[in-house]
């Protein structure tokens, strides 16, 4: 049985389509736990105590400054990746139905010229 590629692109689609709700919600899990426990741990240090900082609060500070704008980045850049692969994705399909299309216009051109 000869199956077109659109056809199969339908099933590779539907066959796979939990895979990036489920990644995300990983992502917002593991997200959400860092998060607490960054905070958990700035409580834990007394961070937020009265009184001016050490130096080894302000480098922990610093670091956790850091860290947390590295995340935020790199979150940005995966949403941004993915949305690119997505928009990409959809213009290879229309792509591939406007070259089906094509064909199929051009042989049911050529066939009924031969009647």
């Amino acid at each position: 049985m000869v199956t077109s590629p659109r056809s199969e692109n339908v099933n590779r689609v539907t066959r796979f389509g939990w895979v990036m709700p489920a990644a995300w919600s990983l992502l917002a899990v593991l997200t959400l736990a860092l998060l607490s426990l960054a905070v958990y741990l700035l409580f834990r240090m007394d961070l937020f105590a009265e009184g001016p900082l050490t130096d080894e609060q302000a480098k922990t500070l610093w670091a956790f400054l850091g860290v947390a704008i590295g995340t935020v980045a790199t979150l940005i850049g995966s949403l941004l990746t993915e949305q690119n692969s997505r928009r990409l994705d959809d213009r290879a399909r229309e792509a591939g139905d406007r070259a089906e299309r094509q064909c199929c216009k051009i042989s049911r051109t050529a066939w009924q010229k031969d009647d």
